[in-house]
């Protein structure tokens, strides 16, 4: 009788100490599952930060540099960017201090484009980023007016 007594106290205690392990880890899994509530929180908050450093308000305008007849969009020869591209509608220009040379925009009702070209108005607006997209012709860029548009960053 003394061994059964002994027996059962034996597996009375494995019992309270396996409940206890489990306590344990019941505790770790809630606090795990925490952790991955505030890192999916993150996640999105960091997401969300990302995507609002994508977008920038630009003025965008339009020039046609091979049908110059205003005798402004040209600093030098209309068939070159100032990075020795031939301008087309895969070019826009800018200011390379807002936005360098190289980098690629999407902008709104007209598409992708990478900045390759610069302009002295361009440089010279201190209020506002500015963006010359490339027209065939002048009256293509008079069309296009000016418009304040929320460009995306592509990468």
């Amino acid at each position: 009788m003394a061994s059964t007594n002994t027996t059962v106290k034996e597996h009375q205690k494995q019992n309270e100490e396996l409940w206890m392990q489990i306590d344990k880890l019941n505790l770790e899994k809630d606090l795990l599952n925490k952790n991955i509530i505030n890192e999916k929180e993150l996640i999105k908050e960091l997401q969300e930060q990302i995507e609002r450093l994508e977008v920038i308000r630009a003025k965008v305008t339009a020039y046609s540099p091979s049908d110059d007849r205003n005798g402004i969009n040209a600093d030098a020869n209309p068939s070159i960017t100032s990075t020795g591209k031939t301008p087309g509608k895969i070019y826009a220009a800018a200011d390379p201090k807002r936005l360098p040379y190289g980098t690629k925009i999407y902008i709104p009702n007209f598409g992708e484009v990478e900045i390759q070209d610069t302009g002295g108005a361009l440089r010279n607006d201190k209020k506002n980023v500015r963006i010359d997209i490339f027209k065939e012709t002048y009256e293509g860029a008079i069309a296009w007016g000016i418009q304040d548009l929320d460009i995306r960053l592509v990468y």
